[in-house]
């Protein structure tokens, strides 16, 4: 769990980053993609991640019928993925809406700024989430490559 809570404060980390000197650089471009794509590019990214977790477990069952290897955990962590994937869709949409809210954006002070940092962060954590998903990939192949040898 600290894991986590240390990647969400990197994404976030990285995203404030990102969007303040998007502020600063008078720049529009990353909260404009982030307005237009960021749901698609969630979807795309949970559907790559479940294609991906699927030829990962197929490998992992692999493994345990031929060593007795218990994946357990791992299975666990890798449906906890795709969850976090539609939680992220889903605070991304919830996020999206409330950017479009006139109200909230006359009485509180850089609305602008802390919604596209939060949508920027979803973002951030999402290509994280797909990061760690190539390394066990990665990580199988070296594997699967050492028992060959």
């Amino acid at each position: 769990m600290i894991d986590k809570v240390k990647t969400i404060l990197a994404s976030f980390s990285i995203a404030a980053i990102l969007i303040v000197a998007e502020h600063f650089l008078k720049s529009s471009f990353l909260s404009v993609f982030l307005k237009e794509n960021l749901v698609g590019l969630l979807l795309t990214l949970m559907a790559i991640n479940t294609a991906t977790s699927t030829v990962i477990s197929s490998k992992l069952e692999e493994i345990s019928e031929r060593t007795g290897a218990d994946f357990s955990n791992v299975i666990k962590e890798i449906k906890f993925s795709l969850v976090e994937q539609i939680v992220l869709i889903v605070v991304s949409v919830i996020l999206l809406i409330i950017e479009g809210s006139s109200v909230l954006e006359t009485k509180i002070q850089y609305f602008d700024i802390l919604i596209n940092i939060m949508l920027a962060t979803i973002l951030v954590y999402a290509v994280d989430i797909l990061r760690d998903t190539g390394v066990a990939i990665f990580n199988i192949v070296l594997e699967l490559g050492k028992k060959d040898e």
